[in-house]
């Protein structure tokens, strides 16, 4: 396993804009030599009033081909932070957010379910990995919906030129869906996939995903409920 788990290989302040890389807690060594996440890039904003780490994040997953490159990943990171973070910013920086970045390259042709599938496979991997430490210094929030899906992520299967074109380069993915009582036109695929046609399009998604922002941090991480789920996690990993 990795020596130091989320060694931070650089970092640098631009405009408050604080951009860092850390190994993949649920990637060995092996692991990374045979394909697989190899970076991920964390990006946020560090303010006055929220100057540290958030705790409440965003996942992104690029599975374009040269996703695992440190410099394409990055700059596809602060891109899309900038681009948006003026919609991701509508509560006037109360609750601030983070984004986590994957580099987890796919073949042009891989086909979308075979993507969503992987992206699932490592999340699952990584929230298990990173809640066993106890830290909740990156912390993989959960969309905390009482009645759909549980989990929720972004996936870019498409390269900067395209965000625009068409449908989008951008897929937003949800899963892990709650098992209750529906109306007979009220179900719902084990998996929600859906595109996001432009850059502007994504942003106001991770708006309305960011919308639980307040009870998160008042509730959630204020009222102690964060540090319960982490001993939680250490025992199911035993």
């Amino acid at each position: 396993m990795l020596s130091a788990l989320y060694s931070k290989l650089h970092l640098h302040k631009q405009s408050h804009r604080l951009i860092g890389r850390c190994f993949v807690l649920s990637q060995g060594l092996a692991q990374e030599r045979n394909g697989g996440v190899r970076v991920c890039a964390v990006i946020y904003r560090s303010t006055s009033t929220c100057p540290d780490r958030p705790i409440f994040s965003f996942q992104v997953y690029d599975t374009t081909e040269n996703s695992a490159d440190h410099a394409h990943l990055d700059a596809v990171a602060t891109k899309i932070h900038e681009d948006t973070y003026e919609e991701r910013d509508f509560y006037g920086g109360m609750f601030s957010d983070r984004l986590d970045f994957y580099g987890l390259a796919m073949p042009s042709d891989t086909t979308q379910e075979e993507r969503v599938q992987k992206c699932i496979e490592h999340q699952k991997a990584e929230i298990a990995a990173r809640n066993a430490t106890g830290k909740t210094d990156y912390y993989i929030p959960g969309t905390f919906d009482q009645r759909d899906y549980q989990r929720q992520f972004v996936i870019i299967d498409k390269t900067d030129p395209q965000w625009e074109q068409g449908e989008g380069g951008f897929l937003k993915v949800r899963y892990d869906l709650l098992h209750g009582e529906r109306e007979e036109d009220d179900q719902c695929p084990e998996i929600s996939c859906r595109r996001a046609d432009g850059i502007n399009a994504l942003g106001k998604w991770l708006y309305e995903s960011k919308s639980i922002g307040q009870w998160f941090y008042e509730t959630y991480v204020g009222g102690g409920l964060i540090q319960e789920e982490m001993p939680r996690a250490r025992r199911s990993r035993k």
